[in-house]
């Protein structure tokens, strides 16, 4: 199986008026994400990689 890491960055964060509360579960569950001036930001959680057979 081989290991595959990618970067994901969001840059700008994301207005929170522009994104719904499931797509914000799917971000916090995904990523490491934090609310800032009403936007979320969001950084990659270290040591999840993806797995590919």
């Amino acid at each position: 199986m081989t290991n595959i890491e990618a970067r994901i960055i969001c840059h700008p964060p994301i207005p929170l008026a522009d994104i719904t509360p499931l797509e914000t579960l799917v971000l916090t569950n995904a990523l490491e994400c934090s609310e800032q001036k009403r936007a979320l930001s969001c950084s990659p959680i270290s040591g999840r990689g993806i797995r590919s057979a």
